[in-house]
């Protein structure tokens, strides 16, 4: 994930919310340089979709799954292997 352009991402169902947005301004850094998001949370539908229009309407954008280049073939190899030589 480019970290010097807005972003967010939303998650469901985590703990007791509902819904829960994670954004980040593009600027916003912890002391150690990584990106710091802020995080809002939602208890209905409505709410979470007039958020994530303004975030949109404001530049924002969705960012991927941080492991959507993650090659789970190469794993899956790998622990066959595994398995077969122990």
């Amino acid at each position: 994930m480019d970290t010097t352009t807005a972003s967010f991402n939303i998650m469901y169902g985590v703990g007791r919310s509902r819904h829960i947005v994670n954004y980040h301004d593009g600027v916003k850094t912890h002391s150690d340089g990584s990106p710091f998001f802020d995080i809002a949370i939602f208890s209905n539908q409505r709410k979470l979709n007039a958020f994530v229009s303004r975030l949109r309407r404001s530049g924002y954008g969705e960012a991927q799954e941080a492991f959507a280049d993650f090659d789970c073939a190469a794993i899956e190899v790998e622990q066959a292997t595994a398995t077969v030589r122990s």
